[in-house]
């Protein structure tokens, strides 16, 4: 039986959320969801639909109980959304059980199936509520990095069991998040990633194609970015060491793989070693970007002369020829006056239940 984070009394709970904005298809998909937790022998499960980012963080928050409270925590938080729903739902449990602000030390290697160091089988002493996602996004990003291929129908019935048996269950771990330093944007947080250059151009220029959806009106965005790309002036360093300085076509920082789904722009990130991994395009022509994000969409191994790779616990960078920077931070555009940004990671910030096969022998010897 499961014992609930801090001692409180137990009392097994699941919570759902769901963007209200995306009634529809999500609505479908959180009821679903719902069923499925609902389907596990007491275990109670809330849906709620926050209208705003802020309103997903505080609710979320607050699901997390206080130390002083009676009640315990939902066992299991379930995102129902694409990657910008998924990061206001890890920003609020991240908050909510105090790792937001933990700063943690990252860990060292980057060993693991996908990577993970930070966190380990959850213990069945305060074994931690834990994120999953119902992917309903375009990109669907952090579903892909977590659980791969595996039925998002699978791993919402993992975390129904997780509540009652988490030693029994799956594994735990702690995914990084980020935070943005400057004017306005500090603060702001952030989980597959942040871009300047050609990726925030991107975005921007898909806020103008309504009349498409999915990952063709991306498509379509980047070619309409590709034609108008600028090359931008700017210095970009990692842990106060310049890695890059000059015209640029491209920054991107984070700590997942992907963009977008299928856009392998870094392609040895982990999401929970502690760290950020940066990319740097320089100037280039749109030709030789468009083969380059070709060769990161396939899956091959990409980088070359054009490209400069690094790795850290803070991604600075500074407008060189005075213009503000323009960037996107989980794909939203973010337009502001600062000329100098930093990225700096928030190591651990986030238990999720990693899937994996667990075999009998494994179970027997847990109990």
């Amino acid at each position: 039986m499961r014992r609930p984070l801090g001692g409180r009394a137990e009392s097994l709970k699941a919570l759902v959320v769901a963007n209200a904005a995306a009634r529809g298809a999500v609505g479908e998909l959180a009821g679903e969801a719902a069923a499925l937790l609902g389907a596990e022998p007491a275990l109670a499960v809330e849906t709620i639909w926050p209208e705003s980012r802020d309103e997903t963080r505080a609710r979320v928050m607050c699901a997390m109980a206080g130390p002083a409270s009676r009640e315990s925590p939902p066992g299991v938080v379930v995102a129902v959304g694409g990657d910008g729903t998924a990061r206001d739902v890890a920003f609020g449990l991240a908050d909510g059980i105090g790792r937001w602000d933990m700063g943690i030390a990252p860990a060292s290697g980057r060993e693991g199936r996908l990577g993970w160091c930070g966190g380990g089988t959850a213990l069945l002493e305060g074994a931690p509520p834990v994120l999953v996602v119902v992917p309903a996004g375009t990109g669907n990003s952090l579903y892909r990095e977590v659980w791969d291929d595996v039925s998002w129908q699978e791993v919402v019935g993992m975390g129904a069991r997780y509540v009652r048996e988490p030693l029994r269950t799956g594994n735990v771990s702690y995914l990084d998040m980020g935070r943005v330093e400057g004017g306005s944007l500090t603060g702001t947080p952030f989980l597959l990633g942040a871009s300047v250059g050609f990726l925030a151009e991107t975005v921007r220029a898909s806020l103008s194609l309504d009349h498409l959806t999915g990952r063709q009106r991306y498509a379509a965005a980047a070619v309409e970015a590709l034609k108008e790309l600028r090359p931008f002036s700017a210095l970009v360093s990692v842990d106060g060491e310049v890695l890059a300085e000059g015209e640029m076509a491209m920054i991107a920082i984070g700590g997942a793989r992907r963009r977008g789904g299928t856009l392998a722009v870094l392609p040895d990130s982990v999401l929970d070693d502690g760290l950020l991994d940066v990319c740097v395009v320089g100037a280039t022509t749109a030709e030789i970007l468009a083969g380059l994000l070709a060769r990161a969409s396939s899956g091959a191994r990409w980088g070359d002369e054009h490209a400069t790779f690094g790795r850290g616990r803070v991604v600075a960078v500074e407008a060189l020829d005075g213009r503000p920077i323009t960037s996107e931070v989980d794909g939203d555009l973010c337009e502001v006056e600062e000329t100098r940004l930093a990225f700096r990671v928030v190591p651990h910030a986030v238990p999720v239940l990693e899937y994996r096969r667990i075999e009998p022998a494994v179970v027997a010897a847990r109990q």
